[in-house]
């Protein structure tokens, strides 16, 4: 046996090379900025609408829209969205002529903020936020109607 020196060497004999009573936690490289980063429907299949990218995830704003507007918009994010699966953070409506929302009009997306202002609504129709039950954090439906 080699000689030990000093009161360390001493110490560090009776030590455990391994202690299995800890945890260890492995840490996942967060992304490079712009990898994996939600990229925004092309400027066409978005009018009148607008699409910013966030780190949160999309952002869509509507000014001045119609119901049918509004629909188109919508059926071409949802085939945008399950292609690359998106989440849309923020999708604002605002100062908008839609009296009524239809059934079924966000089907498809995952929105986590939805803010209608301004729009006339008068009438929700029974379906027409049902399919955000699984997304939605946050509705505000201010200067409406309802």
């Amino acid at each position: 046996i080699p000689k030990e020196r000093g009161v360390r060497a001493a110490q560090n004999r009776n030590r455990k090379r391994y202690d299995d009573s800890q945890e260890y936690a492995i840490k996942i490289k967060d992304p490079k900025p712009g990898e994996n980063r939600q990229r925004c429907p092309e400027f066409s299949q978005m009018q009148p609408c607008t699409c910013k990218e966030k780190n949160s995830g999309l952002d869509v704003t509507c000014e001045n829209v119609e119901t049918s507007e509004l629909q188109k918009v919508t059926r071409n994010m949802k085939s945008h969205t399950q292609t690359n699966s998106y989440m849309i953070a923020y999708f604002k409506v605002r100062n908008s002529r839609i009296t009524k929302l239809p059934d079924y009009l966000f089907v498809g997306l995952k929105i986590a903020h939805l803010m209608l202002f301004d729009c006339g609504i008068t009438t929700l129709m029974p379906n027409s936020m049902s399919s955000l039950a699984g997304s939605l954090k946050h509705l505000v439906l201010v200067n409406n109607d309802l």
